[in-house]
């Protein structure tokens, strides 16, 4: 169970996170820094909104999506101090959607240490299993593969905690949560 102070230390850490990175980029990204304060202000609102979690989950959606797509957050280059700032930022609202999912009531999971697999385990995809889930939330299943792939990292955690790994079978890369592979048979 996430206790008040866990949910209000990882919303807190979000608003703190915009707030930072906005002054840091002010000189180098006007645009951009206006646009982290904006959330920054959204998040402090939010934060008094105790048990909005619906709009929270959407709000984390929202600062998330400025990483991606051509022209986005994640295309400026900043000095690296701030580039590391702006890393802290994606795994904070990453750890915040976390957060908004589980309140929903929605499905998380957790994969003990000892279950993982490692970097150079070789593993073969479970055809059918969700493989990956989109922004939404929708899954996307494992297809039938006679590939072995070779876990190549840790990648992070779906949405619902479940962990990714990028594995590779020759030149061929991919993502694929832990339930969506099984150890290769030597």
């Amino acid at each position: 169970m996430i206790t008040p102070h866990a949910e209000h230390t990882v919303e807190r850490s979000l608003t703190d996170q915009l707030q930072v990175l906005s002054t840091a980029i002010l000189q180098e990204s006007p645009h951009w820094a206006e646009t982290l304060v904006r959330f920054a202000a959204e998040a402090t609102r939010l934060e008094k909104c105790a048990d909005n979690w619906e709009a929270k989950y959407s709000f984390g959606r929202q600062v998330e999506n400025i990483y991606g797509g051509m022209g986005s957050f994640n295309d400026v280059t900043f000095s690296s101090r701030v580039e590391e700032q702006k890393k802290l930022l994606y795994q904070t609202v990453e750890n915040y959607l976390r957060l908004c999912w589980k309140q929903l009531g929605r499905p998380c999971y957790h994969v003990p240490d000892s279950e993982r697999f490692q970097v150079g385990d070789r593993v073969v995809l479970v055809r059918g299993e969700v493989i990956s889930l989109d922004r939404r939330g929708e899954p996307s299943k494992a297809p039938k593969s006679d590939l072995v792939y070779t876990v190549v990292e840790l990648y992070s955690n779906d949405i619902d905690n479940m962990a990714m790994y990028l594995v590779s079978s020759g030149s061929r890369f991919r993502i694929a949560r832990h339930n969506a592979l099984r150890r290769s048979s030597p």
